[in-house]
């Protein structure tokens, strides 16, 4: 079978198997059926992650040596080059979905959309967790995974945040529905989006629940406090200590809370989310034992504690 020259990634132009491509395909179909049976939850995620890539791969590559004419039914819409598709090639109809769902045309040509992909990802990992655990639609793997980021912090929460702050001058990643409860004195939804913009005075943020999003909110109020813009800031995220923005936040803040136990998101239709891992709120700010005596507000919420790092170097 021959090949092409393609970067589906972005990265150094390589050599792409469009044979090599569908096997894995088809193996990672394969164990996907093979894990959903086992219900092991991270093997599948793994095979349904590789399969969605490699799709991705293929059907740039098979845009590429392709020409595009007429309607979608129309025989005559796909005329091939003298490059021959492979046998197992899984044919128009199909290309059309994975074309949709996870590329996106530059310059007339099909390319990975990065952020449709990560979409169908998150998608596919809430998917898995609750074919595996036999969970219910209410309980999400991080609270994300549905393609709808936005989990609301429950009453109690944000009262003991401003318990901590004083006032809660800026909400930067939020929507109106929620300011029944947060009522910053400034905050920016989706549309505003808060990345592109200044933040100042005391912050809570309870960033999206994206793995290509929630880095990017931590980055961003690291770089307002670095400015001197942001006086102060309780940040709420998973407890994700294996991820690299969550050892950022813990480099620069000046203490954290865990949460005794899950919090209970509230979705945007009312109902509520039960996360499969815990919570830690972050707090960036010169009144760390006001934020300690946070952990017994309401509950206790958790326990709290000063970052020590456990290395000879020094923290930043």
């Amino acid at each position: 079978m021959a090949k092409n020259l393609v970067s589906p990634k972005g990265g150094a132009v390589a050599i792409y198997d469009p044979d090599k491509g569908l096997k894995t395909i088809a193996v990672s179909d394969a164990a996907e059926k093979h894990w959903r049976r086992a219900k092991d939850a991270k093997q599948l995620v793994a095979a349904v992650e590789t399969k969605i890539e490699a799709q991705a791969d293929y059907i740039v590559w098979r845009d590429g040596v392709t020409v595009h004419g007429g309607d979608r039914k129309s025989k005559s819409r796909l005329q091939h080059r003298k490059l021959d598709l492979p046998k197992a090639d899984p044919g128009d109809d199909v290309a059309h979905r994975w074309r949709k769902k996870l590329t996106v045309k530059v310059n007339g040509k099909s390319v990975r959309d990065e952020e449709r992909i990560e979409r169908v990802l998150q998608d596919a990992q809430w998917r898995c967790v609750r074919i595996c655990e036999q969970q219910n639609a209410n309980t999400i793997r991080g609270t994300e995974g549905t393609g709808e980021f936005e989990r609301y912090t429950p009453a109690e929460y944000v009262e003991a945040v401003r318990q901590v702050l004083g006032e809660i001058d800026l909400d930067p990643a939020t929507s109106k529905q929620a300011q029944k409860t947060v009522r910053a004195t400034e905050f920016f939804t989706e549309r505003d989006n808060g990345l592109d913009r200044e933040w100042h005075g005391r912050v809570f943020l309870n960033p999206p629940y994206h793995r290509v999003l929630a880095p990017k909110f931590i980055n961003k109020l690291i770089e307002e406090l670095t400015a001197r813009r942001v006086t102060a800031a309780i940040v709420l995220t998973n407890n994700s200590t294996d991820t690299e923005w969550f050892m950022q936040a813990v480099r620069y803040c000046s203490a954290i809370c865990f949460t005794n136990g899950r919090v209970k998101f509230t979705q945007p239709n009312g109902e509520e989310v039960l996360p499969t891992q815990g919570q830690a709120f972050f707090y960036f700010g010169e009144d760390e034992d006001g934020f300690i005596r946070f952990a017994r507000v309401f509950g206790p919420i958790g326990f709290g504690v000063r970052p020590e790092w456990c290395s000879s170097e020094a923290a930043p």
